[in-house]
C-alpha cells in the first residue's frame, strides 16, 4: 500500500514538473529571421498562472500572466538588421535566442513539387536542372532556411521538427528547389535579410491544407469530411500551418493541385477559401500576397481533370493580391512516369519572384505573366479573344502544321482543333465546321504544352471561355 502511494506521489510530481516547464512555440529559434517593423505573437506554456517575461536587445520587452498553463504576448519586431537577441523567462527558467536577423520572411507550401529538393540524391525525385550548381554556390549568412518536417494532426499543434539554418550547400541541397530559387532571386535583387519557411508534404490534397474552421458551407454531406484516400481534411493545416500563424511574413508561395485532378469542379472555390483563411489566420491588416504555380502538363493522370484544375488556378487570379507562375512551357516530356515532377524549377522560382519583386519592392519593370484571358466576342463564326499581360505583343509558337493549342466548341458540344491567328493584341479563332461557336478553350488536355506567349516569352495559362 505504501509503495503504491509513493508511486502516485512520484507520478504527480513528474506531471507537475512537466506542466511547469517553460516552452515557446517551435517557430522561435536562434538564427531565425523576423519580419521587420511589425508585431509578432510569442506563445507557449509555463507553470499554471505564472508570469512570463520577454526581453530583447532592440528595446522591446513585456510580461504576461498565464491563463492556466498557456501564455501569449505581442511585441514589436526590430528594424532590418542582424545580431539581435531575445530572452523569455519565467521564474528561474530562461530560454535565450541569439543570431536573429530582421528582414523579410516567406512561406513556401504545397505538395511534392514544392517539396522537391534542390540537390538531394536518392530523394526519389528527378534531378533539378541547375540544382547541384546552385547548392554548391549557396553561401549566405543573411539568408536563412527553415524546413519543417511533414506532419499531419487531427487538432492544431504549436510544435514541429525543423531548424532555422544559414544557407549553405547542406541546408540548401535538402530545401525546396522552387522555394530556394524564389528566395535566392529576391535576396540577390534586394540584399535584405531573408528567411523562408518550407511547409510542404507530397501527395496532399488541397482540402488537407484548409483550416478546418473553414469547412462549414463548403460541404453539406458528412461523408465529404474524408478525402477519397481516407485522409482527413485540414490535417496539414493543423500540423504545419497552425504552428507558424503567429509569425509575421511578407508573402506565401504555393505549388499544389496535382492531387485534385479527381475533383476539379470544386478547386476554384476551395482554393480561394484557402487563400482567404490563411490570410485571416495571420491577422494582417492588408491581404498577405499569395503567389502560386499553375500545375504543369502531365499526360499520365488517371483522369482528365488537370486542365480544369489549371483553369481554376487561372480564375483565382481574381482574388486580390495574388499572382501565378505558368509552367506550360517548362516540360519537355509529358509522358514519362517521373514527368509529374518537372526538373526546371529555377524558372518556376524566378517567375514567382517577379511577383514579389513587383508588389513588395516596387520593381515595376517586371513582366509578371504571359497572356491571361480576359474576354471574347463572336462575329460570323470567328471568336475574338482579348488578354491582359500582352507585353511585347502576342505570338503563336506551334510549329507549322501543328495544332494551334486552341479548340472550339459547337452547340452540340462537339470539339474541334481550331485555327488561330494573332491580330494586334487579340487572337482570332475559328473552324470551318463551326458556324455558331459556343466556347473556346486553350491547352485543354492533360499533356497540353505552350503554343501561345507574349513578347517577354512568358506562356499563356490554360483557360476556357465557358466557365
Amino acid at each position: 500500500m505504501h509503495r503504491v502511494f509513493a508511486l502516485i506521489i512520484v507520478g504527480i510530481c513528474i506531471v507537475t514538473r512537466a506542466l511547469a516547464q517553460l516552452t515557446v512555440a517551435s517557430i522561435f529559434q536562434s538564427h531565425m529571421v523576423l519580419q521587420h517593423d511589425t508585431w509578432m505573437t510569442l506563445s507557449g506554456t509555463c507553470a499554471p498562472g505564472a508570469t512570463v517575461q520577454v526581453w530583447t536587445n532592440w528595446r522591446q520587452k513585456g510580461s504576461v500572466t498565464a491563463t492556466g498553463t498557456r501564455w501569449s504576448l505581442r511585441i514589436r519586431t526590430p528594424s532590418m538588421g542582424s545580431q539581435y537577441k531575445m530572452q523569455v523567462k519565467s521564474g528561474a527558467q530562461r530560454i535565450s535566442y541569439t543570431d536573429i536577423l530582421s528582414g523579410i520572411v516567406f512561406v513556401a507550401s504545397g505538395q511534392s513539387n514544392m517539396e522537391m529538393p534542390l540537390d538531394k540524391p536518392n530523394s526519389g525525385f528527378p534531378a533539378v536542372i541547375g540544382g547541384p550548381e546552385a547548392a554548391a554556390a549557396a553561401n549566405a549568412s543573411n539568408m536563412r532556411l527553415l524546413r519543417v518536417s511533414p506532419q499531419a494532426s487531427s487538432s492544431r499543434v504549436s510544435s514541429f521538427n525543423g531548424l532555422w539554418e544559414n544557407t549553405n550547400v547542406f541546408s540548401a541541397g535538402g530545401f525546396s528547389a522552387v522555394g530556394f530559387f524564389f528566395a535566392d532571386k529576391i535576396f540577390k535583387e534586394t540584399g535584405i535579410p531573408l528567411g523562408i519557411i518550407q511547409i510542404a508534404a507530397g501527395g496532399t490534397k488541397l482540402e488537407q491544407w484548409l483550416d478546418p474552421n473553414e469547412l462549414a458551407g463548403l460541404w453539406n454531406m458528412p461523408e465529404e469530411l474524408q478525402t477519397p484516400l481516407g485522409q482527413s481534411y485540414g490535417e496539414y493545416f493543423n500540423g504545419m500551418v497552425a504552428p507558424i500563424t503567429g509569425f509575421p511574413i511578407s508573402a506565401f508561395i504555393f505549388y499544389q493541385g496535382e492531387g485534385n485532378t479527381y475533383n476539379p469542379e470544386y478547386y476554384a472555390q476551395r482554393f480561394e477559401r484557402l487563400i482567404e483563411s490563411w490570410r485571416g489566420n495571420w491577422g494582417a491588416r492588408a491581404p498577405i500576397p499569395f503567389y502560386y504555380v499553375q500545375i504543369a502538363p502531365y499526360s499520365n493522370y488517371v483522369n482528365s481533370g488537370s486542365p480544369a484544375v489549371r483553369d481554376a488556378q487561372t480564375q483565382s487570379l481574381n482574388v486580390p493580391s495574388t499572382g501565378m507562375a505558368c509552367t506550360l512551357d517548362l516540360v519537355e516530356d509529358t509522358t514519362c512516369s517521373a514527368c509529374v515532377h518537372p526538373s526546371r524549377k529555377q524558372e518556376v522560382g524566378d517567375r514567382l519572384a517577379k511577383w514579389a519583386l513587383h508588389d513588395l519592392f516596387g520593381m515595376t519593370s517586371q513582366v509578371l505573366s504571359g497572356p491571361v484571358y480576359r474576354s471574347y466576342s463572336t462575329d460570323n463564326g470567328v471568336v475574338t479573344l482579348r488578354f491582359s499581360y500582352t507585353d511585347g505583343g502576342l505570338f503563336l509558337t506551334a510549329p507549322g502544321g501543328s495544332p494551334s493549342g486552341f479548340t472550339i466548341v459547337d452547340p452540340l458540344n462537339n470539339v474541334y482543333s481550331a485555327n488561330a491567328v494573332v491580330v494586334d493584341d487579340t487572337v482570332k479563332v475559328w473552324h470551318p465546321n463551326v458556324a455558331f461557336p459556343v466556347a473556346v478553350r486553350y491547352a485543354w488536355s492533360n499533356g497540353a504544352v505552350s503554343t501561345f506567349e507574349n513578347g517577354a516569352g512568358l506562356p499563356a495559362p490554360t483557360f476556357r471561355t465557358d466557365r
